[in-house]
């Protein structure tokens, strides 16, 4: 079944939905849970989670890409899951990691103004992304979005682990640069 179909199916309120995004998106959900979780009750409980939210946000919300949609609210209850599950421990954590590749650009210091920076970033770093050829942007979006291993990226770019890890690299410095020259304050 198409996407637009099975979005259709959700506005209507009609519970078939739900399996057909099972049959379609099953396994791609549980991939982007498991990659943030590390584990596969986490990501199965994620999983059901994100047919729930899908539920309950279609309507109003109408995505233009439900694959893109899915993969988002799995992060999102995946980050949850984490959060909640750590809890006050030190544990180690892939998502948190990974994003401390980015070093000192996604810092956190709790203060008032913080969302509305996390705002600018984003804003910026999609404006960043969209100046970068494609296998830019999606050697960076499966790293610091899906929190991919770079084995995994490797295997379905084509690229070797070394270039991944290299390209990763130099993605970072160019946001750096970019950020600084929009007067982003690092």
């Amino acid at each position: 079944m198409e996407d637009r179909e099975i979005i259709s199916l959700l506005e209507s309120r009609d519970e078939r939905a739900i399996a057909e995004i099972r049959a379609k998106y099953s396994a791609y959900i549980f991939t982007v849970a498991k990659n943030v979780t590390g584990g596969d009750r986490d990501a199965e409980e994620c999983e059901n989670e994100t047919y729930l939210r899908t539920w309950n946000s279609i309507p109003p919300n109408r995505p233009d890409s439900l694959r893109l949609y899915l993969a988002s609210i799995a992060r999102n209850c995946a980050l949850d899951a984490v959060r909640t599950r750590d809890a006050g421990k030190r544990r180690g954590l892939k998502a948190p990691l990974t994003l401390d590749e980015l070093g000192d650009l996604v810092t956190s210091d709790g203060s008032p103004d913080e969302a509305v920076d996390a705002e600018l970033l984003r804003s910026l770093i999609s404006s960043f992304l969209r100046t970068q050829p494609e296998w830019k942007r999606t050697v960076f979006i499966r790293r610091y979005f899906f929190f991919d291993p770079t084995t995994t990226i490797a295997r379905n770019t084509g690229m070797s682990r070394s270039a991944v890890k290299t390209a990763l690299y130099r993605i970072r410095a160019d946001l750096k640069e970019y950020l600084k020259k929009e007067g982003y304050d690092l």
